[in-house]
Order: structure tokens, then C-alpha cells, then sequence
């Protein structure tokens, strides 16, 4: 070999043992053959730099294309990645939310791993639902009334934030297709997050009729992404009826001298406390004696009507009552609504019913109606005077004392009424001049007879049981009117000096004792005081 060759391949050598010391080296020369360099090695180490945009950025309902863009050539990596004529971007459109990892590599093969995240896509729209209706008329949750409120509970959702949410004037109101507006209508907002909000609507005052609908329009709620909730429409089944049934009332005497009263009404009506219900419409009650008040029935919406009940001819209990003035004499009644004193009030509303009496007849206990009074006299405390009509002896004050109770026994029993037995409380001529008491003493001036002072001015009535029936009653005292009526051993009484003008009472099955009240309560004008 010649020396020169040599020389070159020692040459050579040496700068390849500088270019494996020196690795940053740029370049270096090879040689093939003898005295001739075949070519220059770029040695490129470096990952590229890369930039992530999205467009569009914010929330939509399209495709999302993402552009990654390098600061140096770059090799197409496939994977629906499109690399464009600039040979340093690639972009892909995405239908989805997504998350990826590419590896974008440069033409020396430097991989630089870029994360894709995709999560504005939004094609979910928004929903509503029409949770539940509930209707303050309970016990008949398919009718309802202008009064009855009904509340419609709604919930509006979606996966993505919510930008557009139900208002009040969004939920529409129907009565049979056509859109009304109530007078009484508020919305409580329940729950409210950013994919979620419950609503309550409350509505009352509804004066049309028939079928009661919901309805919320298509688009009415959005998301961030501009989808729009579907058409929401809600049938309830509940019937309005603002219409008052139509009743009558009749009756029928049976064997036994019980009455079977009966109502009967022109639609469906609710049960009737006491009273038996036939085909919704018709109402039965056994009745033993008679008995006058007025009662509500209601439909099954709500809505109420007054019926008399009338029972005039019962006749297997009968309860009678009386009042006597000195002028007037005794007047009569049995429970049918009746007003003892009632004439002598006509006459001169000065009267007092200077004797009451209490009675009943019947398939019951002597002592089953038992009662005191108050007695108002002009002899006052201690005294003792005897009734010029019956001859029982009565006590200024309670008789027959604050702690004991009259009835029909054989030292209490008066007869009077064609033979009827009563108790008495209180005596006739109290309020007659000359009138003295039992022992023949302090005769009643002429000036005080003629202010009519005297008589009974208290009431205490009850019965041996409570099983079957109450007693009720009430009293007018002149200048003052009706008290408010009494019942079952309650006192009535508006001033000791203030006897009692005229008196209704009833015995009265239990079911019916508030409507008897009621009925009377119309008349009153004062609260009755105790003793």
C-alpha cells in the first residue's frame, strides 16, 4: 500500500475518533472508496415544538376541528389526522368530546406526545318533566274548585349548564284546550344548580270548568350550546267544578214512629257524617224524634249547598220544653225548631219566662234528661217561693242546687200538656204585684211587677249518656238577643239579673249537633257567660 493511502486512512481515522469524542459535531466526511466523500449525516435530536387550538372554542352543537401546529416539518400520523401543505400542521375534526394522546414526530423521527381534549360538544338538549300535580282536595284528588290549590311540581335538567330556565309565564294553563289565566298563580323555585332546577307552581282561583291541562312550548329552555327542550304537555284528569249541587230533602214515617229523612242531589256528593250514601248521590238518616235544622253537602269538588232537614213526625222519642209568663201563660214545643216565650216576647219584648220546664217520652230512663236552673227572684238569697200554677216550690238561685241535677222523677215530676211529664225550674206570677213568698211574706210592689225583673236566668241541661245523642240549647234575653248556644251541661247565662226572655232546645243525634249549633249560631249575638 502506498504511503499517501496511508497517510489519508490515518487521516480518516483520526477524525472519526474526534467525531466519537465530539458528538455535537455537525458533520462529518466518509470515504467509500480510495481518496473519494460520498455524502453529509445531520444528526437532529431535538422533539418539536407543538401548538393545540380548537375551533370553535366555546359550547356547540357542530363538529370541534383541533389544528396542531409545529415549529418544524412533521410526519402525517395517521388515525384520521390530515397533515397540511405547509407540512408542519395537522388538523382532525371530532363529532364527540374526546380525549387522545398523538405523537406528532419530526422528520428526524423526534416524538412529542400532545394530549387532545375535546369537551364543548353538546348535542344533549335539555329536559322537562312534569313531576307530580297535587291537589289540596284530598279526599277527592280528581275534582277541584275555584278555592282548591293545586301544585304542579316541574324539573328541568341536562348534562351541560343550563342558560335559558322556565319563568312563571312559561307554563301555560288549560281548561278543556283553551288557555286560561287563574287569579292566584306563584312559583317557588326548589332547587337551582348549573344542570338543574325543580320548580313549584301553585295555583288557585281557576273560574272556568271543565278538564285542567299543563303545557310548556318546544325551545322554551336552552343549554350553553343553544339546544333547545322539547314540547311538554301534562293531562291531569282533574275535573273543575265550581257549580253548587242541587238538593231536596223528603221523608218517610216507619213502623216504629221513626223517620227516615232522605237528601237527594243532582250530582255526586261527598258522604255525610251520620247519614248512609246510595249510588253518590242519595243521603239516609234514621231520625227518632223531631228535629229542625239546617245542613251543608258538598260535591265532590267542594262546592256546598244548605238543605233543611225538617223531621216533623217523628214520634218514638219526644222531647218537649216550655216557658210560662204570668201574662201569657205556658207555650209549648218539641224540638221542631221551636221558640218557647216567643209570644210573650211579641206581646211586650219586657216579658220574662218566669218557669221553665224540660221533658221526654220514650224508650228511656227517667233520669236520661236531667237539668238546673238559675232562679232570679225578688226575694233573694235564702228565700223560698211556690209556683202558683203547679204548686212545686223553687229557691232564689241554683235549683235544685249547684251541685244536684232535676229530672223527671216523683218528687220533681209536673204535669202539664195534656198529660206530659216535665221538671221545672223557677214558678208562675214571679213578676205579678203582690206575688209573696212561701211563707206568705214580702208581696212584690206594683212598680217592680211592672219592670217584669224576675225569672230564670240560667240553664244547665245534659243527658245520662252521650251514646246516642246530645242536648242542645239556647236563650234570648231581651236588650242583648241570642246567646251563643249551648250543649251537654254547659251553663247559659248572660247576667243572674238578667232572666231569660225565650228558649230553643233539641235533642240531637251526635252526628248532627254541630249543624244544629250552626244553625243557631246565626241568631247570636253574645257569648254566654258561666255563673
Amino acid at each position: 500500500m502506498k504511503k499517501s493511502t496511508l497517510i489519508l486512512i490515518g487521516f480518516l481515522f483520526s477524525i472519526l475518533v474526534v467525531l466519537s469524542i465530539f458528538s455535537t459535531s455537525t458533520f462529518a466526511k466518509y470515504v467509500l472508496e480510495e481518496n473519494i466523500i460520498v455524502g453529509t449525516i445531520n444528526i437532529d435530536r431535538t422533539l418539536p415544538n407543538v401548538d393545540v387550538s380548537y375551533s370553535p372554542k366555546e359550547k356547540t352543537t357542530e363538529k370541534v376541528e383541533v389544528t396542531l401546529k409545529a415549529n418544524e416539518p412533521i410526519q402525517e400520523p395517521g388515525n384520521g389526522w390530515v397533515l397540511q401543505d405547509d407540512g408542519c400542521t395537522l388538523k382532525k375534526q371530532f363529532e364527540k368530546n374526546t380525549k387522545e394522546e398523538v405523537e406528532v414526530k419530526d422528520k428526524s423521527g423526534n416524538v412529542k406526545k400532545v394530549t387532545v381534549e375535546v369537551t364543548n360538544i353538546d348535542t344533549e338538549a335539555p329536559t322537562v318533566q312534569i313531576q307530580s300535580i297535587s291537589n289540596s282536595n284530598t279526599a277527592y284528588p280528581n275534582y277541584a274548585n275555584k278555592e282548591t290549590q293545586i301544585k304542579v311540581n316541574i324539573l328541568v335538567q341536562d348534562d351541560q349548564k343550563i342558560q335559558k330556565s322556565l319563568e312563571e309565564k312559561d307554563i301555560q294553563i288549560f281548561i278543556n284546550n283553551t288557555k286560561i289565566n287563574p287569579s292566584n298563580k306563584t312559583m317557588q323555585i326548589i332547587r337551582n344548580t348549573e344542570e338543574q332546577q325543580e320548580i313549584e307552581l301553585t295555583i288557585s282561583g281557576i273560574e272556568e270548568e271543565g278538564k285542567l291541562s299543563f303545557a310548556i312550548e318546544k325551545g322554551i329552555v336552552q343549554d350553553e350550546a343553544k339546544n333547545s327542550s322539547q314540547a311538554v304537555t301534562k293531562n291531569t284528569e282533574i275535573q273543575i267544578d265550581n257549580t253548587k249541587p242541587q238538593a231536596t230533602y223528603s221523608q218517610e214515617k216507619l213502623e216504629d214512629g221513626k223517620i227516615e229523612a232522605k237528601i237527594t242531589a243532582n250530582e255526586a256528593i261527598r258522604k255525610l257524617e251520620g247519614w248512609n250514601i246510595e249510588r253518590n248521590t242519595i243521603l239516609k238518616k234514621i231520625f227518632r224524634n223531631i228535629l229542625s235544622y239546617t245542613t251543608t253537602i258538598q260535591d265532590l269538588a267542594g262546592n256546598s249547598t244548605s238543605v233543611k232537614v225538617d223531621v216533623a213526625r217523628a214520634d218514638d222519642l219526644v222531647f218537649c220544653y216550655a216557658s210560662y209568663n204570668s201574662t201569657v201563660g205556658w207555650s209549648y214545643a218539641y224540638g221542631n225548631d221551636d221558640v218557647v216565650g216567643l209570644e210573650a216576647v211579641r206581646k211586650n219584648p219586657n216579658y220574662k219566662s218566669e218557669s221553665v220546664a224540660f221533658g221526654i217520652m220514650g224508650d228511656v230512663e227517667k233520669d236520661y234528661l236531667q237539668g238546673r236552673g238559675y232562679v232570679y227572684s225578688y226575694w233573694k238569697e235564702g228565700s223560698k217561693a211556690k209556683c202558683g200554677y203547679t204548686g212545686k216550690i223553687y229557691s232564689y238561685g241554683w235549683n235544685p242546687n249547684a251541685t244536684d241535677w232535676k229530672y223527671i222523677d216523683k218528687e220533681n215530676k209536673v204535669t202539664l200538656d195534656n198529660e206530659r211529664d216535665f221538671f221545672q225550674f223557677g214558678g208562675a206570677y214571679m213578676n205579678r204585684a203582690g206575688t209573696t213568698d212561701i211563707d206568705g211574706n214580702n208581696p212584690i210592689p206594683t212598680q217592680l211587677a211592672n219592670k217584669y225583673t224576675y225569672g230564670v236566668s240560667a240553664i244547665q241541661l245534659k243527658l245520662k249518656s252521650y251514646e246516642e245523642h246530645s242536648i242542645c240549647y239556647q236563650i234570648y234575653v231581651d236588650s242583648v238577643g241570642w246567646l251563643a248556644p249551648a250543649k251537654n251541661g254547659e251553663i247559659t247565662c248572660y247576667d243572674i239579673t238578667k232572666p231569660i226572655s225565650a228558649l230553643r232546645a233539641a235533642l240531637v243525634p251526635n252526628s248532627e249537633v254541630n249543624a244544629v249549633l250552626n244553625t243557631w249560631s246565626q241568631y247570636e249575638r253574645k257569648i254566654h257567660s258561666v255563673v
